[in-house]
């Protein structure tokens, strides 16, 4: 995820594979309903570095957004989806999009034995 948020012209339009935590929040104004992001680390999750995350442009009927929220938000999840150099974000502006996921799933952290 770094070399694409350092470099996303080089993986402009591909499919990418990326490990991150996801941010799920309201846009509000002036667009109603939620913004999703990818961050490539909870550091950058906590704070909201928007610079250092990929806006997922996917679109979710209502009933799903509140789900989606409710389930993914602040999680470690791997995903597979197209990449977009371009986003329509408002200032700041995150790295690119992924305007397609394809595959999507939460990541357990490890358990070390003693």
């Amino acid at each position: 995820m770094y070399q694409l948020i350092t470099s996303p012209e080089e993986f402009d339009l591909n499919l990418v594979s990326l490990t991150g935590v996801i941010v799920v929040t309201d846009a509000g104004y002036p667009q109603p309903g939620y913004r999703v992001y990818l961050f490539p680390n909870s550091y950058s999750a906590e704070y909201f570095i928007v610079p250092e995350a990929i806006e997922l442009t996917v679109s979710f009927p209502e009933d799903i957004q509140q789900d989606f929220h409710d389930k993914w938000n602040h999680k470690t999840v791997e995903l597979y989806g197209e990449f977009y150099r371009k986003t329509y974000s408002f200032s700041p502006e995150p790295a690119g999009a992924l305007s397609s996921v394809y595959a999507l799933r939460e990541i357990k952290p490890l358990k070390f034995s003693k």
